[in-house]
């Protein structure tokens, strides 16, 4: 009897020693990481918060290819004699806000599908082809959230450099 409570003793002391010892050891590992802290130089960033901030006026400027321009004053900057061809279903529409959700919701309520955003305060739109999409183009003109609204012109999907006709032509002739 007197070794069973013997080793009972023993374990009992074995487990009040060994949670004595982890306590000091995880008392020690807190007091480092709060002395490093104080040390580090460490600030707490502040809490986010809302915060009311007007938009800036939008510059209704268009930075197309070949250059910035406004829409309404300058004369269109396509460049190119390849905008005589079928219209076919991209457009380039212009918000009167920098906040372009009301243009969105008005053309994407009309038929069209969002595909871009355009520099500055534009998007680049899917609608129909032909003359239906001629029709929306008219009356999305007359939305208030929209500024200007034109077919994209296709000289502005090809790069600058390869419409300007400064390029010399390059034949290459491979012979194996």
């Amino acid at each position: 009897m007197m070794g069973r409570s013997r080793a009972r003793a023993m374990i009992l002391i074995i487990i009040v020693a060994s949670h004595t010892t982890a306590s000091a050891t995880a008392n020690s590992y807190a007091q480092t990481y709060e002395d490093d802290n104080s040390n580090s130089g460490y600030i707490a960033p502040p809490s986010p918060s809302m915060a009311s901030v007007d938009l800036l006026l939008p510059s209704n400027l268009i930075h197309g290819p070949y250059g910035a321009y406004d829409p309404l004053l300058d004369a269109p900057n396509t460049y190119s004699l390849i905008e005589r061809m079928e219209f076919d279903g991209l457009v380039i529409i212009q918000s009167t806000s920098t906040d372009l959700r009301n243009m969105i919701e008005v053309v994407v309520a009309s038929g069209g599908i969002f595909q871009d955003f355009y520099p500055d305060h534009a998007a680049i739109f899917s609608i129909m082809q032909g003359p239906e999409g001629i029709s929306t183009i008219e009356s999305l003109s007359m939305e208030q959230s929209i500024r200007w609204v034109e077919p994209l012109p296709i000289s502005w999907r090809i790069d600058p450099s390869l419409v300007d006709g400064q390029r010399a032509l390059l034949d290459i002739d491979i012979h194996l």
